[in-house]
């Protein structure tokens, strides 16, 4: 009983015009943030800065580390890292957001100046402001 030769699977991946491609959108992904950065935004900061993280790091996911191409194991190890790490993001807003507000009266708060106050504590250094300007 002859055996019939097995057929190996051909491995799939990303060609080099593809992954050419994700490198240069990449680099323009990554110069929109440095762009972004300097804008004012205001309250739009934080949702541009993660959508531009969001989309370079499902690019570099799916192409450069070729998940796009795997099946099952692959998958399923990426979708429960994401799941844990949403989680721990999760328990230090609400961490964070169940806090009581600071004890802090109302109002102006004054810095008082003078001798040992906070506002001329770094501004003249003096001889003995560390351990070589110490005399012996």
């Amino acid at each position: 009983m002859a055996s019939e030769p097995q057929q190996v699977e051909e491995e799939v991946g990303p060609s080099i015009p593809l992954l050419l491609g994700v490198g240069v959108v990449l680099l323009l992904l990554a110069a929109g943030t440095f762009l972004c950065a300097g804008a004012k935004l205001g309250d739009w900061a934080l949702p541009v800065a993660l959508t531009f993280a969001a989309a370079k790091a499902a690019l570099i996911v799916a192409v450069f580390m070729e998940l796009g191409y795997h099946r099952g194991g692959s998958r399923f190890v990426f979708a429960v890292s994401v799941f844990f790490v949403l989680l721990l993001m999760t328990f230090v807003v609400l961490d964070v957001k169940t806090r009581f507000p600071p004890t802090r009266p109302p109002g102006p708060h004054p810095v008082l100046e003078g001798e040992g106050s906070p506002v001329d504590q770094f501004q003249t250094p003096t001889q003995t402001s560390g351990p070589r300007g110490q005399e012996r």
